[in-house]
């Protein structure tokens, strides 16, 4: 037999895609060129947010789709598809693109996770692939995220390969190192992805021995003292007296495993510190789950180690993703969309999405990077593929998506029932409006920081073109002005779309400003350096075109406001300045300031002379 590594993937495929390919073969439609998105249509019951695992298996899953001997040989003495079919089979190379979310990204409703860009025939086989992928390894990437967000700061510990399929742990191992678990107890996943591994020892190995100070012994002789101790196999409290008189005060962890895990925690906290074992961690395992480390957030637990309800999704098995045809080519090669929802699927068409990082795959070559979520950059760098997976950067997003229910793990601000042991009190305040107006969705460092990087780019950008602009001498400049008005906002804005944000933001533009106006009236020549200098265009009737052409201004823009404040020509001109925020200065000469006067008095006697001219005949023809 073919090692797991090095088998051909091709058969991990249903039968209809093969059918689908030799209909398409045969009405020549299979070479058109066509574009597949896997999303998801809708979250599980009560869940906010998602987070993407499986790509990096997949790319490694592609190389290897490839129709050999033997997969031929099948497809033929099953009869699955016509020899024309199983012929183009044979040929089979991927050539098309993969788009997609790295590992660790945050995704949402109608998210494109992965977008693959080929003919038909080379794509609609590939959907039964992606999706055994990413929905297994996004369902428990989603879970362990949950349960890393809930842990905080102390470390989750993937132990979960007996409670599921022997390759489905190891790749349940694989995503939860990618949501953020810091190892596994699966050594296939270390040797396969390179995913940290750790273990001690069972009850079995305790049960082993006559006494448990054997056990013990036995297990510090070979692991050190620094080595982790199961104590509650017997009592628990003689247990923990064991383990420090045989490892002594330098003993790494106990676990617990068994029983009410709140109370357990205390007592065995206080117990170690009570025998000198200050340093002694706590590390808590028995079918954990988000909402059992959330109440076990204000014990005094060091790690958590959790099994059966990672490896099974915690409740959603699967990331019920689709994969389907979104655009295609007519007869003349143009794309044409086609719709992503059925129309009997009550599902809305459009949801909303945070900005994502793109990694860009071509003909099965693969890029992989770390993900973040400050900022993702689009990466369409070529690299050898890898199914390694990079940690999670997931965890500062997933905390912008707040618990709203129990469906959402509270953080460790979570209170604890003192009389109810584990049972857990949600101190959340619940997906209503008053939360999302009036809670940060940023962080309100970053809001400033925004606001003020956006206040100093915009007013450079004024200092050195900004004149002509805040002139408006077209519609070009209006333009501008309300397009600029737009990206700053967003650009401030960023993901937080609350009442505070949008307050925190306001209140930095008002105190900045004014501190500035402040730096300019207390600092002698600040003022020139922030606004600028004024810029002559006019001097004694003379049309300065080097200052026309520095400032951007043509000479009929020029002609057109010198024609609203008096002066007809440049000539009667004695100086014409722009000012810094954009208005002009005008000043006539005098001479052509009496003569305008002059013109006026003339006219005005003249529709004197008119009037009086027109009542003389009216009198006339009244008599």
């Amino acid at each position: 037999m073919t090692s797991t590594a090095r088998r051909s993937t091709a058969l991990l495929t249903d039968h209809y895609e093969l059918t689908m390919v030799e209909a398409a073969l045969r009405s020549g439609a299979a070479t058109r060129r066509c574009v597949f998105e896997a999303f998801a249509r809708r979250l599980p019951e009560g869940r906010r947010y998602g987070v993407v695992a499986g790509t990096g298996r997949f790319l490694e899953a592609l190389q290897r789709f490839r129709f050999g001997d033997d997969e031929i040989d099948e497809l033929r003495r099953r009869r699955v598809v016509d020899d024309a079919t199983c012929d183009w089979l044979a040929g089979y190379r991927f050539s098309g693109d993969v788009r997609g979310y790295a590992e660790g990204e945050v995704y949402f409703p109608g998210s494109p996770v992965l977008v693959v860009e080929s003919s038909f025939a080379e794509a609609v086989v590939l959907e039964t692939l992606v999706l055994s992928i990413l929905n297994h390894d996004t369902a428990i990437a989603s879970a362990a995220s949950r349960m890393t967000s809930a842990a905080g700061d102390r470390p989750c510990i993937e132990m979960g390969s007996r409670r599921t399929h022997e390759e489905a742990a190891v790749a349940a191992a694989r995503a939860a190192y990618v949501a953020g678990f810091a190892t596994t107890s699966n050594l296939e996943a270390g040797r396969r992805y390179g995913v940290p591994t750790a273990g001690t020892a069972a009850h079995a190995f305790t049960l082993l021995h006559d006494t448990e100070r054997e056990a013990f012994a036995a297990q510090v002789d070979c692991l050190g003292t620094g080595t982790t101790l199961l104590v509650d196999t017997y009592d628990v409290t003689e247990g923990v007296r064991t383990a420090v008189r045989v490892a002594g005060t330098s003993l790494g962890a106990v676990r617990l495993d068994s029983g009410d895990l709140v109370e357990q925690a205390r007592e065995v906290r206080a117990l170690l510190d009570s025998l000198g074992a200050t340093g002694t961690r706590i590390v808590v395992t028995s079918d954990l789950d988000e909402y059992a480390i959330a109440a076990l957030a204000s014990a005094p637990v060091d790690a958590y180690g959790v099994g059966t309800q990672l490896v099974t999704g915690s409740g959603a098995p699967t990331a019920s993703m689709v994969y389907k045809l979104v655009s295609r080519s007519d007869d003349d090669g143009v794309m044409r969309p086609r719709p992503r929802w059925s129309a009997s699927r009550n599902v809305p068409p459009t949801t909303a999405t945070t900005a994502r990082s793109w990694s860009t795959w071509s003909a099965g070559v693969s890029c992989w990077r770390r993900p973040t979520w400050r900022r993702p950059v689009s990466d369409t760098r070529r690299r050898e593929p890898s199914s390694r997976p990079s940690r999670c950067g997931c965890s500062a997003a997933t905390s912008r998506c707040r618990p709203s229910s129990r469906a959402d793990p509270p953080s460790q601000l979570s209170a604890l029932r003192p009389t109810f042991g584990s049972m857990l009190t949600l101190a959340t305040a619940g997906d209503s409006i008053w939360s999302d107006m009036f809670t940060f969705q940023v962080p309100p460092v970053e809001k400033i920081i925004r606001t003020v990087v956006v206040y100093l780019v915009i007013a450079v950008l004024i200092r050195l073109f900004g004149q002509r602009i805040l002139a408006q001498l077209n519609l070009g400049d209006l333009v501008v002005v309300l397009l600029l008005s737009n990206v700053v906002q967003n650009a401030i804005i960023g993901d937080d779309n609350s009442v505070v944000g949008a307050a925190l933001g306001a209140t930095v533009l008002v105190v900045f400003d004014y501190v500035l106006d402040r730096i300019a009236y207390r600092i002698k020549h600040s003022e020139r350096i922030l606004d600028g200098p004024e810029v002559t265009l006019v001097e004694d009737g003379h049309v300065k075109a080097d200052q026309l052409r520095r400032v951007g201004i043509r000479e009929t823009e020029l002609r057109t406001v010198l024609h609203r404040m008096g002066a007809d020509q440049a000539s009667e001109v004695e100086y014409a300045t722009l000012r810094p925020g954009g208005a002009f200065d005008v000043a006539l000469k005098r001479m052509e300031q009496n003569a305008n006067a002059g013109e006026l008095d003339a006219a005005l006697s003249r529709i004197e002379a008119l009037i009086d001219e027109r009542f003389a005949a009216l009198e006339a023809r009244l008599r």
